[in-house]
């Protein structure tokens, strides 16, 4: 889209992209919200956060927003929200808008069958992705299927979807970026930062894989974290996952 005067971006987390994309378009308004008060103080002066909760209503008029960002919500809310989120989406969203969705699976995959079928980081996907549907009704594989069927049945039109092979750890290499049919495959020197974002993010779980081996000892679920922890730093792996984006 070119030159958006008002911009959303829901679960703004530190406010980096808002912040960005304020000084990109120094003519636009642009607004993050987050339920975390984790967003810098100072600002651009086009750029402003909010602390809201987008399941109880935003509020923001009708048809505000050129454009709306969503990104990686897809474990913050059971299934059945997600209709509701779309449609209030979809309500911001001026006539000719443009909506993105982004969405991660966190599953890894692997084309070339170096990675282990069994490990600890494959056990740790196994067990968290079991107790976030048993026990908080949230499915966190097949995002992508997902995001087209609540955009189309929220009715948006003229819906195109990328599928993006972001890797896991510094195996790459080097940079390129490869886009064939409806396939992007971003390949490039930072594939680490993932790898320490899921590092992090295994032990901000531990209370789930904790759910999931009740039999288990605290030191055989730190073990555990560990192993997958240093499973996520080695490059013989050829990882990657898939990420869903939804325009």
């Amino acid at each position: 889209m070119q030159n958006p005067k008002q911009i959303l971006d829901i679960g703004c987390g530190t406010g980096i992209w808002a912040i960005e994309v304020a000084d990109k378009f120094p003519g636009s308004q642009v607004y993050g919200i987050d339920i975390s008060p984790v967003q810098p103080l100072y600002l651009p002066d086009n750029c402003h956060f909010h602390l809201e909760n987008v399941l109880q209503g935003l509020s923001f008029h009708d048809e505000k927003f050129d454009l709306i960002q969503s990104r990686c919500l897809g474990a913050s809310w059971p299934d059945r929200r997600w209709p509701g989120y779309v449609q209030e989406i979809y309500r911001m969203t001026k006539p000719g808008g443009w909506v993105q969705l982004l969405e991660i699976d966190p599953l890894r995959y692997c084309d070339d069958e170096s990675m282990p079928r069994e490990s600890p980081l494959a056990q740790c996907e196994e067990i968290i992705a079991r107790v976030m549907k048993q026990k908080y009704e949230i499915t966190i594989h097949g995002m992508g299927s997902k995001l087209s069927r609540h955009a189309q049945n929220a009715g948006f039109i003229n819906i195109n979807q990328a599928n993006i092979k972001s890797p896991l750890g510094k195996w790459t290499g080097g940079m390129f970026f490869f886009v064939r049919e409806d396939v992007c495959l971003i390949v490039d020197s930072k594939g680490w930062m993932i790898a320490k974002s899921w590092a992090e993010l295994l032990v901000s779980v531990k209370h789930v894989l904790r759910d999931g081996m009740s039999t288990a000892t605290d030191d055989e679920i730190n073990a555990l974290i560990q192993a997958a922890q240093s499973e996520l730093t080695n490059n013989s792996y050829h990882a990657y996952y898939k990420m869903y984006r939804r325009l």
